[in-house]
């Protein structure tokens, strides 16, 4: 029982960190919620967040491929059909989130090509089957692929 009880501290005190984390990122200007604001500093830009955006996203806007320093990528629930192969010169990106992306009829081969990659979500993309899942996962070994199946 005292087992647990540490552990659910321990818990709380990580999560507690990484909220901190994120704040202190968000203060210093390296979280970005609109393409436009992020272009006015390129280089402080490490996480752009481009989920849902009105207009929905067909690509990955030219202009991300601008930022030498992004690290983490959001452009879930678009319409996403493919990526830019100019996206492998993103050589810090560690996460990409293309969950919801219903357009994303094939995997995305770019994501090879992108030494730092951590994780990547294509999850909530029913007209991916369990095999074409367990053939993203085995493509990128080494790298956390999030799916639903």
């Amino acid at each position: 029982m005292k087992a647990i009880k540490h552990l659910f501290l321990f818990i709380i005190i990580l999560g507690s960190l990484e909220v901190s984390a994120q704040a202190l990122r968000h203060k210093n200007g390296t979280k970005f919620y609109d393409l436009e604001e992020a272009l006015t500093q390129p280089d402080s830009v490490v996480y752009l967040d481009l989920a849902m955006q009105e207009n929905k996203l067909t690509t990955i806007p030219k202009e991300v491929l601008l930022f030498p320093n992004l690290e983490y990528l959001d452009v879930s629930f678009n319409r996403i059909s493919s990526l830019p192969n100019g996206l492998k010169e993103l050589k810090k990106l560690k996460s990409i989130d293309l969950s919801g992306n219903r357009y994303l009829s094939k995997f995305p081969e770019v994501l090879k090509e992108l030494p730092s990659l951590q994780v990547v979500n294509f999850s909530d993309i029913p007209e991916w089957s369990k095999e074409k899942c367990d053939a993203a996962k085995a493509a990128l070994p080494g790298v956390t692929v999030i799916t639903d199946k």
